[in-house]
């Protein structure tokens, strides 16, 4: 995460609107970790946390781009969200080469294993693989 990218999610986290979505979560989870099952007593949700699937919507977060996770679960999500951004990033940059040495629309005709290893390959000539 950016510098920047961190204080904007800082600041969002300590604003009243976030407080009263975080909450509308919880409570709609029923106060319970979504993976484990652990189940909070505490009405203000304590031991609870809302996991951010993607930073995409941030400040206009669906439903569906949150998870309700307990303090123990929600660092193994968040290293999930790293490695998906992670896989997003080199698709795009893979989609970014084939396009331009294949073509637009080159994944209706050329198979994206082959093309991923033809970009690694590239890569690697301009010292920057492996």
């Amino acid at each position: 995460m950016s510098r920047e990218h961190s204080e904007t999610y800082e600041h969002y986290l300590s604003s009243p609107e976030w407080r009263q979505r975080r909450h509308a979560a919880i409570a709609a989870a029923r106060w319970r970790c979504a993976r484990c099952g652990w189940q909070c007593v505490w009405y203000d949700g304590r031991g609870l946390e809302v996991h951010h699937l993607h930073y995409d919507t941030l400040g206009a977060e669906a439903d569906t781009d949150l998870e309700v996770l307990c303090w123990r679960c929600h660092p193994a999500a968040d290293r999930e969200r790293e490695a998906e951004t992670a896989a997003r990033a080199w698709w795009a940059r893979v989609d970014g080469w084939a396009s331009k040495v294949y073509g637009e629309g080159w994944e209706h005709y050329e198979d994206s294993s082959r093309v991923e290893n033809a970009f690694e390959s590239w890569l690697y000539g301009r010292g920057e693989g492996w």
